[in-house]
C-alpha cells in the first residue's frame, strides 16, 4: 500500500508540489514516507519501533488530512494535525535534512 502511495506521488510530482511547499503538509507527508524502504538511511537508523508504531497509528488521520487537502486545494492544508510524539517529529526533521 505504501509503495502505491509513493508511486502515485512520483507519477504526478508536479501536482504534489503545492503540498510539499506547505511546511505543515510536507512534515505530515514525510512522516508517512519515513515508513518506506526508500527513505534515506538516516531516517531508518533513527526510526525506532515506537516511532514507527506512532506513525502507523496516525495513518488514518494523516490520510484523511491529505484527502481533505485535495478536495479543497485552494484552502491550503487542513489546520487539524494528527497528534505526534516528539520522536516522530525527530524523524520528520531527519527526513528534511
Amino acid at each position: 500500500m505504501l509503495k502505491m502511495f509513493i508511486t502515485g506521488i512520483d507519477m504526478r510530482r508536479e501536482a504534489w508540489e503545492p503540498m510539499f511547499a506547505d511546511r505543515r503538509a510536507d512534515e505530515i507527508v514525510l512522516s508517512v514516507l519515513a515508513l518506506s524502504s526508500d527513505a534515506p538511511d538516516e531516517v531508518h537508523d533513527e526510526l525506532t519501533p515506537e516511532m514507527r508504531e506512532a506513525i502507523v497509528a496516525q495513518l488514518p488521520t494523516t490520510l484523511q488530512m491529505i484527502a481533505d487537502y485535495w478536495l479543497n486545494p485552494g484552502q491550503g492544508f487542513p489546520r487539524r494535525e494528527p497528534v505526534r510524539s516528539a520522536k516522530v517529529d525527530h524523524v520528520v526533521a531527519l527526513a528534511d535534512a
